[in-house]
């Protein structure tokens, strides 16, 4: 089981690598977005808040 810095770190790199493929084209820019916004809410689960979460 990966702990959750394990976890923020992976998702901070797919981020990165993910940019890297999809930059340039404003389809899949939509596509990058989603996918940091996703990375950004593991990061914060990481640390204890819940972003978009029902309540």
């Amino acid at each position: 089981m990966c702990s959750m810095i394990c976890l923020e770190f992976q998702a901070t790199l797919a981020v990165r690598d993910l940019g890297r493929l999809v930059r340039g084209s404003n389809e899949l820019n939509v596509c990058r977005h989603n996918l940091i916004e996703n990375a950004l809410n593991i990061r914060m689960k990481s640390k204890g808040s819940f972003l978009n979460e029902p309540k």
